[in-house]
């Protein structure tokens, strides 16, 4: 949001530089960079979700890192969570590209809108102008966006999980399909079209907090 006020200035073309190369590198190939840079160069992160020798914390959820913060297992806490970044920042540039791209278009639009120029004439703070009037008004495609992002997230997840050897969704279907695994496949896929409806309606439902006339 910030990039489209400051249009054609050096942060704008930084942010449009990163977004341009989130949005062109395959995320196998950038998993495997980041691997080689901060696991073999500086031991940061790594396969799976724990290091060799760091125990696991005391079973409750079955997520390392909530476990090790109800459990007090600071050791574990720490590693666990350095394994989540390399992983998380790779499934994710992709699509923090399309976001920031999308929200710096329809911002541009908006801004050029009458009643933008008409609330600046008002006297109304630039403040007021931007998070009020404009930015609500631009976050509708966004959020359209996020909907649809939730998919290919599930889809990349595949890629991104076997990369790093974690154990997820991603990992265990790409295993049932070397198995010939039929019904986790089929029972996977009804999951995945569940999430991705629920996501689809949630992002209806913000339609009318963006924009009131919606709700009618």
């Amino acid at each position: 949001m910030t990039c489209s006020l400051v249009r054609n200035q050096w942060a704008d073309q930084l942010v449009r530089g990163v977004t341009i190369f989130g949005l062109s590198i395959p995320d196998f190939w950038l998993g495997l960079i980041l691997l080689y840079i901060f696991y073999q160069q500086f031991s940061f992160g790594g396969l799976g979700r724990l290091s060799t020798g760091v125990s696991p914390p005391t079973h409750i959820t079955g997520m390392f890192v909530l476990d090790s913060l109800l459990t007090g297992n600071w050791t574990s806490l720490v590693d666990s969570a350095s394994h989540l970044v390399l992983p998380a920042f790779t499934l994710s540039l992709f699509f923090l590209a399309v976001i920031t791209r999308m929200t710096r278009s329809s911002m541009l639009e908006v801004l050029n809108k009458p009643y933008i120029a008409v609330a600046r004439v008002k006297g109304l703070k630039e403040r007021t102008v931007i998070y009020k009037h404009a930015l609500r008004n631009a976050l509708i495609p966004t959020v359209t966006t996020i909907g649809f992002s939730i998919g290919l997230i599930l889809g990349g997840a595949v890629v991104v999980e076997t990369v790093f050897t974690w154990p997820g969704l991603g990992y265990l279907t790409y295993q049932a399909v070397l198995k010939m695994d039929i019904p986790f496949i089929m029972g996977l896929s009804l999951l995945t079209a569940f999430i991705y409806s629920i996501a689809n309606l949630l992002v209806d439902i913000a339609y009318g907090f963006l924009d009131p006339r919606i709700r009618y």
